[in-house]
């Protein structure tokens, strides 16, 4: 008894397939049923495959899917018809399991059609894990205890930024903004209305420069009660909002210890502008959160704010 060998064909790949994977074409006037190789194939590849079935009755008007051929051993492109689920592709199995330090382990198995099993194991960061990395990554809001942040004459240090420039010629306004930021009206008390301190100092300001021309032009000279007047204010407001930072944040006197505010008066009536540039930059760090000139508080909307 004779055994006859399987029949096969050459054919051009219509897609990337996986070994095992069958699909029809129609070769003279036959409908054959043919099977990919082991290895499977690429697109657009020639390759030989063996015939699993033969039948006379396909033709491509009953079968818009078969791709006639002229020559039995001439390969001819088929649409490739899926025979089953298990052919379409491999099959991923995927367990995670989470470990006691809050990692996870991950492993996939993936199954082919022509019998093949591969794992692959890997360990990740749970989402444990992911949340205490961000926790650790976000810096919390805290303002330094025991000791001002800068030097009150560091205040040069800021020569390039807007709170140098908006003490130097705005002074005034830049203590509204403190006194807002601090929560305290605008002579720094503790009050509900703080919110009005910024635009009070503001008016304060244009208010007396336009006080000052008219006193000037009528009466030669006298306008500089005006100034006067706004800077006894200013002393008062920024000596009471000084002593209430070092108390909140128990920090020392610069001189004259146990007297009370009166180191906080010395500082503002000798450097009134690098005293309120000190309060400024100790309440936030402005590397972390700038300065805003346009700011009834000198800083954005979403800075935390002083508790």
């Amino acid at each position: 008894m004779t055994v006859k060998d399987p029949e096969q064909v050459r054919v051009v790949a219509p897609s990337t397939l996986n070994a095992g994977y069958t699909f029809q074409v129609e070769v003279d006037g036959r409908d054959l049923t043919v099977k990919v190789p082991d290895g499977g194939v690429e697109e657009g590849q020639s390759f030989v495959a063996q015939v699993v079935s033969s039948s006379l009755t396909g033709s491509p008007a009953t079968n818009p899917d078969f791709v006639s051929a002229a020559e039995p051993e001439v390969a001819v492109a088929a649409e490739a018809v899926p025979v089953s689920a298990a052919a379409a592709g491999p099959t991923i199995t995927k367990t995670v399991i989470d470990n006691p330090d809050g990692t996870q382990t991950v492993s996939e198995e993936t199954h082919y059609p022509d019998g093949r099993v591969t794992t692959t194991t890997t360990k990740v960061a749970g989402p444990a894990a992911a949340a205490t990395v961000a926790t650790a990554s976000t810096p919390e809001f805290s303002v330094p205890t025991g000791a001002w942040r800068h030097q009150l004459c560091s205040c040069f240090d800021t020569c390039s930024s807007g709170i140098f420039w908006m003490n130097c010629c705005c002074g005034m306004i830049a203590l509204g903004q403190l006194l807002q930021r601090m929560k305290k009206n605008f002579i720094g008390s503790d009050s509900s209305d703080y919110k009005y301190s910024c635009v009070i100092w503001t008016s304060i300001t244009f208010g007396a420069y336009l006080l000052t021309l008219v006193i000037a032009a009528a009466t030669n000279g006298a306008s500089i009660i005006i100034y006067g007047i706004a800077g006894i204010l200013f002393l008062v407001a920024a000596t009471q909002v000084r002593f209430s930072m070092r108390q909140k944040y128990s920090i020392p006197a610069d001189c004259c210890a146990d007297s009370g505010c009166l180191s906080d008066c010395c500082c503002v009536y000798w450097c009134g502008c690098c005293s309120v540039i000190q309060m400024m930059r100790h309440t936030h760090d402005e590397t972390q959160y700038y300065y805003n000139c346009t700011s009834q508080t000198g800083l954005d909307q979403n800075v935390p704010e002083i508790v």
